[in-house]
């Protein structure tokens, strides 16, 4: 079954992330705005960065989804399929999951993945009927004392 993350946290994140791009861009033009007179070189940054922020996020919208299978998870982010089997999920943030914020987990080798959840809790709720494996926190903090969670 295909899952698409929540639109608003999607949108709330790429914003996030153009306006951060656009700060290192635009402070490390700053003397081509600031100390000169305005000419087709400023109104050309300002285009392609908007350009390009549209563009990333309309193909970001469309290509990032869950496919949730009997055995594993799928995620496709661009043309990158990532699969976690749900054996391999130790742990599972329950309480961000109930309030519908990122979905987060574990995995048998130490990795801590985050999601951006789906609108209907899907996503959250099939892994946490699926995960037969799942340990409390402190057994996850004791097994990976690195982590931080």
């Amino acid at each position: 079954m295909k899952v698409k993350p929540s639109p608003k946290k999607m949108i709330f994140i790429s914003l996030g992330i153009s306006l951060l791009c656009g700060l290192v861009i635009f402070t490390t033009c700053i003397s081509i705005f600031l100390f000169q007179e305005w000419n087709y070189v400023q109104w050309l940054i300002i285009g392609i960065y908007i350009v390009t922020s549209v563009a990333i996020f309309l193909i970001s919208i469309n290509s990032y989804c869950y496919y949730i299978e009997a055995k594993f998870l799928r995620i496709v982010r661009f043309k990158k399929v990532i699969e976690y089997p749900y054996s391999d999920i130790l742990w599972l943030d329950q309480s961000k999951g109930e309030k519908n914020g990122t979905v987060t987990f574990v995995l048998k080798t130490g990795h801590i993945i985050y999601l951006i959840p789906d609108n209907e809790g899907l996503l959250y709720k099939t892994i946490l009927k699926n995960s037969k494996n799942l340990l409390p926190k402190e057994e996850i903090i004791h097994r990976f004392p690195g982590i931080k969670l």
